[in-house]
Order: structure tokens, then C-alpha cells, then sequence
């Protein structure tokens, strides 16, 4: 009996932990950042659902939700309030599937369906709420693309060239966003779990993860077709639409594996962190990042992957 009511007391003393750690967070954010993340907010709720829940059960971080819904309704803005929902239904299901022992893989796939899916329903709420249209974030985007481009010699682009590729491109970027944010979510977990003895989640080491060269061929095709395939014609035909298409899932997949090569050289080899300074000169430096797509190409087909090898067993040795 005295056992059962301290685990109960342990309990609800850890509970109240992480929500008084929320609260405080979210407190700070209305008072004294101005809502300046509220719209992150709902990445650090999933992690304190998933702490607990993975802690002591689903029913209990269930229960939880309760808390960080009033925390919510007390300090939250508008985000908070859309992107709650998302925290606890993530929250929740991520918990299952540590507690049911799903793989690493399994989890952030999961979790990015999630995520993805999640953010595309957002979004469709969020645009009416500031009195916008699809339409009309539509042709605010053709008008900062065109401005960026106005530098261009005259129809070295098809005329439908950005209104075809708009709903292409800001459905990527929400893909890649909800992506992202799964990822945050799901590494963040990993380490917290492991660093309180809650749940031992192996992470694989990053020089075992291997592409197949395939897929750096199958990435690369669609870039370099691209760049000589109905250059010059006065409008986009549907293949070309589709082929652009291919060429910039293909371009951004290969920059970001050219970005993670650049971080394991720098940091197992040159023991130096170049991430930072890789992105921000190719950002300002558009060759830089053609560079950065190639070495991408490199290290997915596998002579990079070999370097890289060769270079950590010497270091090794």
C-alpha cells in the first residue's frame, strides 16, 4: 500500500514538473518574447507528452494532455491553439510506438507522415484566419520570385515557368517543413529518453548510414536533364512541368546529403564544424551551391562515401 502511494506521489510530482517547465516556457514566450515562438511551442509539448507517457504509460501521458491543453488555453496565442492538437495526437503516438519497441526508422517515419499531413491541414486553416487565399499567397510568392529573377536575360525562362512550379514549390516547402519538425521531435526524444533512464533508443552511428548508389544516379538524372530539355521554348509543356518537377526534389535531396557530407568530414575528420559556414556561403553564392549538389552526387553514388571511410579508419588508427 505505502508502495502504491508513492508511485502515485512520484507520479504526479513528475507530471507536474514538466507542466510547471511548460508553463514557465510559455509564460516567458507571451510576457516576455511576445509570441516570438509560439508557433514552436508545440515541439517541446510532444516531447514532455512523450517523456511521461513513455515513463509510466499511454493512459498517464493521456491524462497529461489534459494539463498541457489548460497551459495552452492560459498562455498560448493563436498557433498554440491550432498546433496543440498536433503535439498531443504526435505526442501520443510517437509513446505507442516506443512502448511498443517500433524500430528507429519506423518511429520518424511515422512521425513525419504525421507532421507532413498535419501541416497541410494547418495551413489550409491558418491562410483564411489571416484574411488570405491560396490565391493570394500565390501571386505574392510569383511576385517575390519574379523579383528575384528579374536579373535573368529576357525569356531565358518559359513564361509559365513560376505559375507552374508555385503549388509545386509551397507544397515542398511545407513537406520539408513537417520533416524537419518530426525530426526535431523525434532526436530530441531520443536523447531525453536516454539522458533520464526512461527508454534506451540506440542511435546509429551516422558514418554506418549508407546510400545506395542508385539513388544518387536516380536524384541527379532529373538536374542534369533538366538543364538542356526545352531550353528556350516560349511556355512549360507538362513534361517539362513534371521534369523541373523531378530536377528540384532532386537538387534540394542532393544538396541536403552534399550539407550532411560536409558535416561528417568537417567534424570526424577536420574536427571542425563547417555546417554552418557551408550553408550560408552557398545561400549567398548561388555556384556555391551547385558545388554543394555535386559533392551531394558524389557521396550518394559512393566515391565520397569511400573518402569518408578512409579517411575515419586512418584517423582511427
Amino acid at each position: 500500500m505505502y508502495n502504491k502511494f508513492m508511485n502515485s506521489t512520484r507520479k504526479i510530482t513528475y507530471g507536474a514538473m514538466l507542466l510547471a517547465i511548460l508553463g514557465t516556457i510559455m509564460a516567458l514566450d507571451r510576457y516576455v518574447f511576445a509570441m516570438a515562438v509560439d508557433e514552436l511551442i508545440f515541439l517541446l509539448q510532444a516531447v514532455i507528452i512523450i517523456l511521461y507517457a513513455c515513463k509510466y504509460s499511454l493512459k498517464d501521458g493521456f491524462y497529461l494532455c489534459f494539463g498541457v491543453a489548460a497551459l495552452t488555453f492560459l498562455f498560448g496565442g493563436l498557433m498554440s491553439y491550432l498546433y496543440c492538437p498536433l503535439a498531443i495526437v504526435a505526442g501520443l503516438t510517437y509513446s505507442y510506438g516506443v512502448i511498443k519497441d517500433w524500430g528507429r526508422g519506423k518511429l520518424l517515419l511515422i512521425t513525419i507522415v504525421l507532421f507532413v499531413i498535419s501541416e497541410f491541414i494547418l495551413t489550409m486553416l491558418v491562410i483564411p484566419l489571416f484574411g488570405q487565399s491560396v490565391e493570394q499567397l500565390y501571386t505574392e510568392m510569383q511576385t517575390m520570385m519574379e523579383a528575384s529573377l528579374a536579373n535573368l536575360p529576357q525569356g531565358y525562362l518559359p513564361a509559365n515557368f513560376i505559375p507552374a512550379l508555385l503549388p509545386i514549390i509551397y507544397s515542398l516547402s511545407i513537406i520539408l517543413m513537417g520533416a524537419m519538425e518530426a525530426l526535431m521531435v523525434h532526436l530530441l526524444s531520443i536523447v531525453l529518453l536516454q539522458r533520464f533512464r526512461i527508454r534506451e533508443i540506440k542511435i546509429r552511428p551516422l558514418t554506418d548510414l549508407k546510400i545506395h548508389p542508385a539513388v544518387g544516379y536516380i536524384l541527379f538524372a532529373p538536374v542534369v536533364v533538366s538543364m538542356f530539355f526545352n531550353r528556350g521554348a516560349a511556355e512549360m509543356d507538362n513534361t517539362a512541368i513534371v521534369l523541373t518537377t523531378l530536377a528540384m526534389i532532386g537538387a534540394v535531396s542532393l544538396y541536403v546529403i552534399g550539407i550532411f557530407f560536409i558535416s561528417l568530414y568537417g567534424r570526424l575528420v577536420l574536427r571542425r564544424n563547417l555546417v554552418f559556414i557551408a550553408v550560408l556561403l552557398s545561400l549567398f553564392m548561388p555556384i556555391l551551391m551547385l558545388v554543394v549538389i555535386l559533392i551531394g552526387f558524389l557521396y550518394a553514388s559512393g566515391p565520397l562515401q569511400r573518402l569518408l571511410e578512409r579517411r575515419v579508419n586512418d584517423h582511427e588508427k
